[in-house]
C-alpha cells in the first residue's frame, strides 16, 4: 500500500478493532512522523482561533450552503444537542454533524479531526466535514430536494 503522506510503499496492516462485520480500518502512513508532517502540511493557513469559534464559524458555513441550495435549515441553540444543524427535505428532517477536516495530499481524501468511526453515527444522516479553505464535504451526498409546499403540512402532535 502507498503511504498517504510521503507516496512511499509499506506493508498493510490492520489496527483497531473489527466490530459488526466491518473490516478493521488499515494504516494510511509508513510512520507516525510521516502522519504527524502530513497533517502538518493539511493545517497550513489555518485559523490561530480558539477550537469553540471554529467549530462555531463551520456550521454557519454548513447552514449558509445548505440555505444556498435551497434546503429549510435549521441550526442548534445549545452545544449539548445531538446534532449541529438540520434540514428538511419534503416532510423528513436530516440531522447534520460538523467536522473540521482536512485534504490529505497526496491522494486528495478528506479526513475530519475526528475519525469518522468514532462519531456515534446514530446521531445524525450526514456529515459535513469542513476544510480551513471553507470547501465542504458530505457524506453522503446531499438527497434531492423537494418543495415543502408540495406536502401535506407537518403534523408535531404526539411528539
Amino acid at each position: 500500500m502507498k503511504c498517504v503522506g510521503c507516496s512511499k510503499e509499506f506493508s498493510l496492516v490492520p489496527v483497531g478493532i473489527t466490530c459488526a462485520g466491518k473490516s478493521p480500518k488499515t494504516k494510511r502512513f509508513c510512520t507516525i512522523e510521516c502522519r504527524a508532517e502530513a497533517y502538518k502540511k493539511c493545517r497550513a493557513g489555518s485559523s490561530d482561533a480558539p477550537k469553540a469559534y471554529i467549530g462555531a464559524a463551520h456550521e454557519l458555513l454548513v447552514c449558509a450552503d445548505l440555505l444556498k441550495k435551497g434546503y429549510p435549515v435549521f441550526r442548534a441553540m445549545s452545544p449539548q444537542c445531538p446534532c449541529d444543524v438540520a434540514f428538511l427535505v419534503g416532510r423528513r428532517l436530516y440531522r447534520v454533524e460538523v467536522k473540521t477536516g482536512y485534504r490529505l495530499v497526496p491522494d486528495g481524501a478528506v479526513t475530519s479531526s475526528v475519525p469518522v468511526d468514532l462519531i456515534q453515527t446514530s446521531k445524525f444522516d450526514v456529515l459535513a466535514v469542513v476544510e480551513h479553505n471553507g470547501t465542504i464535504t458530505y457524506s453522503p451526498d446531499l438527497p434531492e430536494k423537494r418543495s415543502v409546499r408540495d406536502t401535506e403540512p407537518l403534523d408535531f402532535r404526539g411528539l
